[in-house]
């Protein structure tokens, strides 16, 4: 990455409040719906519907509630946030 420092955070083990997720969202290049991983059993769990996830209010509560929602790796840098998948994207960070 350019021998740029990162901060790694394993938000599974720290996790996100509703307000960080919310400032993560508003420099999110992705659509917001990118951001959830609705294949989990968990996102059932949360009684949401499709519709639901261009509300960036109810994003982050879900993926509070259940971390394990949010697609990884998200890289944040400050000035604007992405979903890198494939991983790969990370390396080719200006």
């Amino acid at each position: 990455m350019d021998g740029r420092d990162v901060e790694v955070v394993q938000y599974l083990n720290t996790p996100l409040t509703v307000e960080d997720l919310l400032e993560i969202i508003g420099r999110l290049d992705d659509p917001l719906p990118d951001l959830v991983r609705t294949d989990e059993v968990e996102w059932s769990e949360c009684g949401l519907e499709k519709t639901d996830l261009n509300d960036a209010e109810k994003v982050a509560a879900a993926i509070v509630s259940h971390p394990k929602l949010m697609q990884r790796p998200l890289v944040d840098t400050g000035e604007s946030a992405f979903i890198a998948r494939p991983p790969e994207l990370i390396e080719h960070l200006d």
